[in-house]
């Protein structure tokens, strides 16, 4: 039978961290506290916890479709899954990573990353510097590409590795792969250094293509009346009424705001308004913004900027993907 144990919250297993890089408590996924730390790339594959699986049993009857998969060392249990189900250890996806990686020529030694992990360990996301690919757009705020790796064993995050560009002066997020329909994004059963390694030099060739669009995004005029429509439709729609008016006022003014929930009664309901007019409340300024946004790119930003501040960090990885096609129903009207 499974038995609980008690562990403190956001420890991490095997490693303490050291002094001079404290772990930080983050923010949630999806319901999960989360713990963040940045460390030399190859310094975290010591930190990374490792699973087992259980016999699903309870009141000594053993459930012959499911096992429960739990935490080595503290006998925590995560989740139950199929008997099918093929755990893939953290440890695994990312030696995998490290391999493919090495086989394109990156030397991983001097190669700086940050790791967000669930409380036990059942969510991981790694994310490293790519060298040699940052540059800046035209706006005087470079950019960096980064490779994401994705793992989870409670069957919530598929495997994946993606790339990301990030924007150094306020750490927006916007995928790679923003030229192309879809998202260069692979998902891994059986995974090996080969199959990331084809994925990355794929991807790898798409950075032109990117830096390319951004270029053209920035010198790409968008029109106010456009750009208003496009918030009280489209990224009203996707991502709701309060945070489109939240990204209304970005555009406008170059800083964040909170939208403010005001509720009506039955006698008395409030007006319906259209995103742009609901009323925010101004946090300040957000570095790196350019207000009013007249262009593209900086439109682009802006959606960055706000998923990257959500709370919970499925939300978060959802919005950054969610970006291109944005941007496209933005510049086809």
């Amino acid at each position: 039978m499974v038995t609980t144990a008690t562990r403190p919250a956001f420890a991490f297993p095997v490693m303490e961290l050291p002094a001079t890089m404290p772990a930080t408590p983050a923010k949630s996924w999806n319901g999960q506290n989360v713990l963040t730390a940045n460390d030399r790339l190859l310094a975290l594959r010591q930190r990374l916890p490792t699973f087992h699986r259980e016999p699903f049993i309870m009141n000594g009857i053993e459930n012959a479709n499911y096992d429960v998969i739990v935490e080595d060392g503290t006998d925590y249990p995560i989740t139950t899954v199929s008997k099918a189900y093929g755990l893939m250890q953290h440890e695994i996806v990312f030696e995998r990573a490290m391999e493919g990686l090495s086989s394109l020529g990156f030397d991983l030694h001097g190669l700086e990353a940050e790791m967000a992990l669930t409380a036990h360990g059942e969510r991981l996301k790694i994310s490293v510097t790519i060298p040699g690919y940052d540059f800046d757009p035209g706006d005087g705020c470079p950019l960096i590409l980064r490779m994401n790796l994705l793992n989870s064993v409670d069957k919530t995050t598929a495997v994946a590795v993606e790339l990301e560009w990030l924007r150094l002066i306020c750490g927006n997020g916007m995928m790679s792969g923003i030229s192309s329909a879809g998202f260069r994004k692979a998902h891994f059963r059986g995974i090996d250094e080969e199959d990331i390694a084809e994925y990355l030099s794929i991807s790898l060739q798409s950075v032109p293509q990117d830096r390319q669009l951004m270029h053209q995004w920035l010198n790409q005029e968008v029109a106010r009346p456009l750009t208003q429509s496009w918030v009280d439709t489209s990224l009203a729609s996707l991502w709701g009424d309060p945070t489109a008016a939240r990204v209304w006022y970005i555009l406008r003014y170059g800083e964040d705001a909170k939208p403010e929930i005001h509720r009506g009664s039955e006698d008395a309901p409030l007006p319906v308004v259209p995103a742009h007019e609901r009323p925010v409340q101004p946090l300040g300024p957000i570095p790196g913004a350019f207000a009013p946004v007249a262009n593209a790119y900086h439109v682009a930003q802006a959606l960055s900027w706000v998923a990257k501040e959500n709370s919970n960090m499925g939300t978060r990885l959802r919005r950054i993907k969610e970006i291109p096609a944005l941007m496209q129903q933005l510049l086809v009207n």
